[in-house]
């Protein structure tokens, strides 16, 4: 089920942002962050629930599958605009990586790497 959640819930996310007016850059931010967050969240859940594996890979990546990708185009025309894979990725990168980010100290038990850092 976790497995599931993690793949849906980005475009789930996507969708219901340009609903609500968002940009479809926002809801591309979105659709990444909310889907690395659950991710993140299944990841320590099934750990402490002493399933191994999550230390190195997220739940998608040990599953073998990706994150599901919403219709960006069917997006951005029912959001009056332009689907700009490089804008989107502009701004995601503006958002998970704000000037003067620094990457978080991880400790030896933290995962690292995987799709969402």
């Amino acid at each position: 089920m976790a497995i599931r959640l993690a793949a849906e819930v980005g475009p789930i996310a996507a969708r219901v942002a340009v609903q609500a007016g968002a940009t479809v850059e926002a809801a591309f931010v979105l659709n990444t962050m909310v889907a690395c967050e659950l991710d993140t969240i299944a990841c320590k859940l099934l750990g402490e629930q002493g399933y191994e594996g999550f230390d190195d890979l997220t739940v998608l990546e040990l599953a073998g599958l990706s994150a599901r990708d919403p219709d960006w185009d069917a997006l951005a025309r029912q959001a009056d605009a332009e689907f700009d894979e490089a804008a989107c990725e502009d701004l995601l990168e503006q958002t998970m990586f704000p000037p003067g980010w620094q990457p978080p100290v991880r400790s030896a038990r933290h995962r690292k790497g995987g799709a969402c850092g």
